[in-house]
């Protein structure tokens, strides 16, 4: 059984996707989801630019598979993180985000 936690993923963009620069000096986003849904944990956190921290429970984050870029986001695409990041709205992942802290 290996001893401590396991190590960090790294997702780096999709090949071909392109960021704009300019975009990117602005607005920003992350992401954390558990290595191994169930076990490690089963919520998935999405923080901004702006401090806005949002949570979600869902077993399709989990390992490699973690959120595309505007999955918590109301508009602009899965690919995308132009949108709006607001709790208790329907999001481009399908999720209803809710605030960090709130049950």
């Amino acid at each position: 059984m290996p001893v401590g936690p396991p190590p960090p993923l790294h997702r780096s963009r999709p090949a071909g996707a392109v960021v704009d620069p300019r975009l990117a000096a602005r607005r920003w986003c992350a992401y954390a989801w558990p290595a191994e849904y169930g076990r490690t944990g089963t919520l998935t956190f999405f923080l901004d630019q702006d401090g806005n921290g949002l949570v979600v429970d869902d077993p399709r984050y989990s390992g490699d598979r973690g959120p595309e870029p505007g999955a918590a986001y109301t508009a602009g695409g899965l690919s995308s993180i132009t949108g709006e990041s607001r709790a208790g709205a329907p999001a481009q992942d399908g999720n209803v985000w809710r605030p960090y802290g709130e049950r």
